[in-house]
């Protein structure tokens, strides 16, 4: 029996760089006899990228004084490879509220 230890490699494994990794192992006894099989390692992707924002300028609505909507609606575009939430903050965060339409 071989166990393989929990320290694969001193570098990370990114998947989007390689998503798999062959490894050749050889067994061998006192007499010299050996013999080989492949470990198959197959890298599971994880989030580990941050949200991106459509722009890197802030977003900018109008709304009309003692209007309770705003005068056209505010599009805030992110894209990210695994579950999104949105949170408003600030002293006047409370005055606005959010509604997520995923596409």
């Amino acid at each position: 029996m071989i166990r393989v230890g929990s320290n694969v490699n001193s570098s990370s494994l990114d998947r989007e760089t390689i998503n798999q990794l062959d490894v050749l192992v050889v067994a061998s006894d006192a007499r010299n006899h050996s013999s080989t099989a492949v470990l198959t390692v197959r890298l599971i992707d994880i989030n580990d990228r941050r949200p991106v924002f459509a722009t890197t300028e802030s977003y900018v609505a109008d709304i009309d004084e003692n209007s309770l909507t705003f005068s056209r609606p505010v599009i805030v575009k992110v894209t990210d490879s695994g579950y999104l939430s949105f949170q408003l903050t600030g002293t006047t965060a409370s005055l606005i509220t959010v509604h997520c339409d995923v596409h």
